[in-house]
Parts: structure tokens; sequence; C-alpha cells
């Protein structure tokens, strides 16, 4: 998590001066979600919510493959079913080259097995898609949380 910066004007000389707010930190999210509609709705609820910055969105696991690692986001919004590579093998991939970032599978399935494979790979716990946004928040907020 990132501390957020304030700009603060001075009123004499109408300059700006950029501080850190120790009391406010940012929670940095990269979103991976093949779905248009969906992974834009998530761009905007992380970009509007206080306290959240979504650093990206990518369509595939070829694209956070190549980003990511240089972003460094404290949490991975990943969906499963992902065309090409699945989200199991990104998570996969990035966990090494990204110790400090939470991965939360985003997923429609309900599957033991698929829930399963994404906790072996590295992830750190799942959201159906359904979730209701404050729910979500609230879920990503504490995996960032408790991953410090």
């Amino acid at each position: 998590m990132r501390k957020k910066n304030s700009v603060q004007s001075d009123a004499k000389s109408g300059a700006a001066a950029v501080s850190q707010n120790p009391a406010v930190e940012v929670i940095r999210i990269a979103v991976v979600e093949d779905s248009p509609d969906f992974r834009n709705g998530l761009h905007r609820l992380f970009s509007e919510s206080p306290g959240f910055e979504c650093l990206s969105t990518h369509a595939s696991a070829e694209s956070a493959l190549c980003a990511l690692p240089a972003e460094r986001p404290d949490v991975v919004l990943m969906d499963i079913n992902l065309p090409g590579k699945d989200g199991i093998e990104c998570v996969r991939q990035l966990k090494d080259q990204m110790p400090g970032t939470v991965f939360v599978m985003l997923t429609v399935y309900e599957n033991n097995e698929r829930i399963f494979q994404a906790v072996q790979a590295g992830d750190s716990g799942y959201l159906l898609k359904r979730t209701d946004s404050k729910e979500l928040l609230r879920a990503v907020r504490d995996a960032a949380i408790l991953n410090r």
C-alpha cells in the first residue's frame, strides 16, 4: 500500500506543495478480466472509491504477465477463465516475481476443484463475480491489510 499524496496550496505564493498524508494509504489494484464490461466496471469502481487506485486493466494473462511485474500492484484481481493462458497459470507465473502482491481470483465458478487449483497456484482467496461492490471493496481492503 502506498501513502496518498495530498496537495496543499501556499496562500502567499500560490505554489502547490505535495505532502505525505500518513493517515491515508492507497491500495493499488490491477485487474485481469477478459469481459470488457466487467473489466471496465471494476476499473471504475476502484478508481472512484476512496483509498484505492486502479493501476491497470488487462484482457489476457499474456498482457498481465508483461506489465504487472513492473507495476507492482498491492492486489491483483484475476479472472480464472481467460483466453489463452488461464488465470491460475498466470498467478503461478507471477507469484515468484511479485512476492508482495496479493492475488485474488474473481470467478463465476463455485467448483471446489478450480478453487483448489487457484490456491495451489498461490492466490490468497477468491470472490464470486456476483459479489456486490461494497463487499468486493471490503474484501480487497482486508486482503491487502492482511498481507502487510
